[in-house]
């Protein structure tokens, strides 16, 4: 790092591996340094739209949230969703990612139906386009159930009055084979 420079596509593509190695080590607040550095300079380098930025954010929201820090990781990863949703097709697999790792943060931030919502649309895709038994499609099935079962969960120990009929519908019906 000391004799290249810093905005090297190759030397961003070492960096970006070396903050994935401190993440599976345990060294998230270093991953984390890592990757903001690496959003930083692909932020001045590249194009709002370009894969490779889009990349590195959702890795560093992913960071984020190993460190604890969802609220951090919510908005950029809402940002990564929305601009996939512009320029990726709705089977793409990097958008369908993104999209299932955002439910899971809205879950642990405690926003269920907006989980769900994700959760459902990432469900109906993948059974389109992936096999019975391919692990997407398995892991959005296990995680739309798990959000049913936090918003019931959740509804039977508030006020039903707060359940929309067409919450309740939609909990009602099923996206498995």
């Amino acid at each position: 790092m000391r004799t290249l420079s810093s905005d090297r596509p190759d030397l961003l593509t070492l960096q970006h591996e070396l903050a994935g190695a401190f993440q599976a080590d345990g060294q998230v607040n270093r991953a984390v340094e890592l990757l903001e550095h690496i959003v930083n300079v692909e932020g001045a380098l590249l194009d709002a739209e370009n894969p490779d930025r889009l990349a590195s954010m959702h890795e560093l929201a992913r960071a984020y949230q190993a460190d604890g820090q969802n609220k951090r990781a919510v908005p950029l990863l809402e940002y990564v969703v929305a601009v996939e949703m512009r320029i990726l097709s709705e089977e793409d697999p990097a958008r369908l990612a993104s999209q299932h790792m955002l439910a899971i943060f809205y879950l642990a931030e405690g926003q269920i139906s907006h989980a769900l919502r994700l959760l459902d649309h990432v469900v109906a895709v993948r059974e389109r386009w992936l096999d019975s038994d391919h692990p997407d499609r398995r892991a959005s099935h296990h995680d739309y159930a798990a959000a049913r079962r936090d918003f019931w969960v959740h509804a039977q120990t508030q006020d039903t009055s707060t359940v929309s009929e067409q919450q309740q519908q939609s909990l009602n019906t099923t996206h498995f084979d």
